[in-house]
Protein backbone atom coordinates (compact mmCIF):
# COMPACT_ATOMS: atom_id res chain seq x y z
CA UNK A 1 0.00 0.00 0.00
CA UNK A 2 2.69 2.26 -0.36
CA UNK A 3 4.39 2.68 3.57
CA UNK A 4 7.80 2.49 3.65
CA UNK A 5 8.55 2.63 7.90
CA UNK A 6 6.19 -0.66 9.33
CA UNK A 7 6.53 -1.35 12.57
CA UNK A 8 5.73 -4.80 14.16
CA UNK A 9 4.36 -4.77 17.96
CA UNK A 10 4.24 -8.12 19.49
CA UNK A 11 4.40 -10.50 22.06
CA UNK A 12 8.24 -11.35 23.75
CA UNK A 13 6.79 -15.26 23.87
CA UNK A 14 8.62 -18.55 22.61
CA UNK A 15 5.57 -19.78 20.76
CA UNK A 16 6.06 -21.20 17.55
CA UNK A 17 3.44 -18.67 15.82
CA UNK A 18 4.94 -15.43 17.22
CA UNK A 19 8.53 -16.22 15.82
CA UNK A 20 6.71 -17.24 12.31
CA UNK A 21 4.83 -13.71 12.38
CA UNK A 22 8.12 -12.30 13.15
CA UNK A 23 9.75 -14.23 10.53
CA UNK A 24 7.33 -13.08 7.94
CA UNK A 25 7.51 -9.09 9.06
CA UNK A 26 11.46 -10.00 8.55
CA UNK A 27 11.36 -11.39 5.22
CA UNK A 28 8.85 -8.76 4.28
CA UNK A 29 10.87 -6.38 5.11
CA UNK A 30 13.94 -7.95 3.11
CA UNK A 31 12.20 -8.63 0.15
CA UNK A 32 11.10 -4.83 0.00
CA UNK A 33 14.75 -3.55 1.61
CA UNK A 34 12.99 -1.84 4.13
CA UNK A 35 14.35 -1.37 8.03
CA UNK A 36 12.76 -3.33 10.50
CA UNK A 37 10.68 -1.86 13.62
CA UNK A 38 10.45 -4.38 16.55
CA UNK A 39 8.78 -3.55 19.53
CA UNK A 40 8.76 -7.19 21.62
CA UNK A 41 5.89 -6.43 24.58
CA UNK A 42 6.55 -8.47 28.17
CA UNK A 43 3.20 -11.10 28.35
CA UNK A 44 3.18 -10.38 32.05
CA UNK A 45 3.25 -6.46 31.79
CA UNK A 46 -0.58 -5.14 32.91
CA UNK A 47 -2.16 -2.75 30.43
CA UNK A 48 -0.47 0.65 31.95
CA UNK A 49 3.02 -0.63 31.61
CA UNK A 50 2.17 -1.57 28.09
CA UNK A 51 0.58 1.41 27.46
CA UNK A 52 3.91 3.32 28.51
CA UNK A 53 6.40 1.17 26.78
CA UNK A 54 3.91 1.46 23.16
CA UNK A 55 4.07 5.29 23.83
CA UNK A 56 7.85 4.82 24.60
CA UNK A 57 8.12 3.24 21.17
CA UNK A 58 6.33 5.56 19.11
CA UNK A 59 7.86 8.72 20.16
CA UNK A 60 11.50 7.36 19.39
CA UNK A 61 10.51 5.94 16.35
CA UNK A 62 8.57 8.66 14.80
CA UNK A 63 8.94 8.69 11.10
CA UNK A 64 7.01 4.57 11.80
CA UNK A 65 3.96 4.80 9.42
CA UNK A 66 2.34 1.70 9.78
CA UNK A 67 2.09 -0.93 12.47
CA UNK A 68 1.27 -4.42 12.88
CA UNK A 69 0.21 -5.76 15.70
CA UNK A 70 0.77 -9.62 16.95
CA UNK A 71 -3.10 -10.06 18.19
CA UNK A 72 -6.09 -8.32 18.85
CA UNK A 73 -5.33 -7.38 22.51
CA UNK A 74 -2.25 -5.91 21.75
CA UNK A 75 -3.92 -3.93 18.74
CA UNK A 76 -6.60 -2.62 21.38
CA UNK A 77 -4.17 -1.32 23.71
CA UNK A 78 -2.41 -0.02 20.61
CA UNK A 79 -5.05 2.09 19.34
CA UNK A 80 -5.70 3.58 23.20
CA UNK A 81 -2.11 4.74 22.58
CA UNK A 82 -2.32 6.10 18.77
CA UNK A 83 -5.35 8.28 20.44
CA UNK A 84 -3.55 9.35 23.05
CA UNK A 85 -0.19 10.43 21.04
CA UNK A 86 -3.26 12.28 18.85
CA UNK A 87 -2.72 10.27 15.68
CA UNK A 88 -5.16 9.64 12.82
CA UNK A 89 -5.74 6.48 11.48
CA UNK A 90 -4.87 6.13 8.45
CA UNK A 91 -3.37 9.58 7.85
CA UNK A 92 -0.44 9.74 10.30
CA UNK A 93 -0.55 5.76 10.62
CA UNK A 94 -2.20 2.55 9.18
CA UNK A 95 -2.85 -0.41 10.99
CA UNK A 96 -3.01 -3.95 10.53
CA UNK A 97 -3.46 -6.46 13.09
CA UNK A 98 -3.57 -10.35 13.74
CA UNK A 99 -7.11 -12.02 15.66
CA UNK A 100 -9.96 -10.40 13.22
CA UNK A 101 -12.87 -9.75 16.06
CA UNK A 102 -16.26 -7.83 15.75
CA UNK A 103 -14.87 -4.69 17.52
CA UNK A 104 -12.47 -4.53 14.70
CA UNK A 105 -15.01 -3.81 11.91
CA UNK A 106 -17.06 -1.65 13.63
CA UNK A 107 -14.20 0.45 15.09
CA UNK A 108 -13.95 3.69 13.25
CA UNK A 109 -11.80 3.84 11.12
CA UNK A 110 -12.59 0.00 11.10
CA UNK A 111 -9.94 -1.77 11.14
CA UNK A 112 -7.74 -4.33 8.58
CA UNK A 113 -6.87 -7.66 9.87
CA UNK A 114 -5.68 -10.73 9.25
CA UNK A 115 -8.89 -13.64 10.36
CA UNK A 116 -7.56 -17.04 11.39
CA UNK A 117 -9.98 -19.87 10.88
CA UNK A 118 -10.41 -20.42 14.57
CA UNK A 119 -13.23 -23.28 14.20
CA UNK A 120 -11.47 -25.08 11.93
CA UNK A 121 -8.51 -24.99 14.32
CA UNK A 122 -10.24 -26.40 17.38
CA UNK A 123 -11.92 -28.74 15.04
CA UNK A 124 -8.08 -29.70 14.34
CA UNK A 125 -6.94 -29.71 17.59
CA UNK A 126 -10.20 -31.69 18.89
CA UNK A 127 -9.82 -34.66 15.86
CA UNK A 128 -5.91 -35.12 17.04
CA UNK A 129 -6.60 -35.21 20.22
CA UNK A 130 -9.73 -37.05 20.73
CA UNK A 131 -8.12 -40.59 20.02
CA UNK A 132 -5.45 -41.08 22.75
CA UNK A 133 -2.33 -40.94 21.51
CA UNK A 134 0.19 -43.71 22.15
CA UNK A 135 3.89 -42.59 23.07
CA UNK A 136 6.46 -44.44 21.91
CA UNK A 137 7.96 -45.35 18.13
CA UNK A 138 4.67 -45.50 16.43
CA UNK A 139 3.97 -41.65 17.55
CA UNK A 140 3.67 -39.84 14.21
CA UNK A 141 3.94 -35.72 13.80
CA UNK A 142 1.43 -34.47 12.63
CA UNK A 143 1.46 -30.83 10.53
CA UNK A 144 -1.92 -29.02 9.32
CA UNK A 145 -1.94 -26.07 7.40
CA UNK A 146 -5.01 -23.57 7.57
CA UNK A 147 -5.30 -20.58 5.11
CA UNK A 148 -6.27 -17.00 7.12
CA UNK A 149 -7.71 -14.41 5.00
CA UNK A 150 -6.66 -10.54 5.14
CA UNK A 151 -9.73 -8.22 5.79
CA UNK A 152 -8.82 -5.18 4.26
CA UNK A 153 -10.52 -2.38 6.01
CA UNK A 154 -10.45 1.83 6.38
CA UNK A 155 -6.99 1.02 8.53
CA UNK A 156 -4.46 0.13 5.76
CA UNK A 157 -5.88 2.80 2.66
CA UNK A 158 -2.87 3.40 0.38
CA UNK A 159 -0.43 6.04 0.15
CA UNK A 160 -0.22 5.27 -3.43
CA UNK A 161 -2.36 7.92 -5.93
CA UNK A 162 -5.25 6.12 -7.37
CA UNK A 163 -6.12 7.78 -10.68
CA UNK A 164 -10.04 7.06 -11.96
CA UNK A 165 -10.28 7.09 -15.97
CA UNK A 166 -13.84 8.21 -16.52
Amino acid sequence: MGYKNVALITLATAETQIHDRINGYNMALKEKKLKSYIKKVIPAQDEKQIIESLITFFEKSDIINAVLFGSAKLCKIGLKVINQLGLIIPHDIAVITFDDCQFFEFYCPSITAIAQPVAAIADNIFNLLLPIPKCGKDTVMQKITLSAHLNIRESSKSLIPVQLYI
